[in-house]
């Protein structure tokens, strides 16, 4: 099946387009909040989660190392192979249903402290 965003999703990985990041030291790393969620959705519905982070360059102890960062690379591909292995198309929308924005630290501050300044 299709996934109407995958297409971005797989340019964004760097799959077109290799040379993105060749100037670059290292490959972009993220706190991977994304990919945990992932992965502990994938592994509640009974997909072969391991199996989908080792296609993906990810491994188990990155996973359960929160201070770790993972490669953006890795993650996106994650993210797609679990939208496959589930056949859900609208896999970033259920993962954002439990989301919690207080494990990304700052940012969590930031939009709180955004909206009641508004509010007040």
């Amino acid at each position: 099946m299709k996934h109407p965003g995958r297409k971005f999703l797989h340019l964004a990985a760097g799959a077109a387009a290799p040379s993105a990041f060749s100037g670059m030291a290292r490959a972009p790393r993220a706190v991977g909040e994304i990919a945990r969620l992932a992965y502990s959705h994938s592994v509640s519905k009974g997909a072969n989660a391991d199996n989908l982070l080792r296609k993906a360059g990810l491994s188990h102890e990155q996973i359960d190392d929160p201070d770790a960062l993972l490669e953006v690379r890795s993650q996106i591909r994650f993210l797609n192979l679990v939208a496959e292995a589930l056949n859900d198309e609208l896999l970033g929308f259920h993962l954002a249903q439990k989301f919690d924005l207080r494990t990304v630290g700052l940012l969590h501050y930031v939009l709180v402290a955004r909206f009641s300044q508004t509010e007040g």
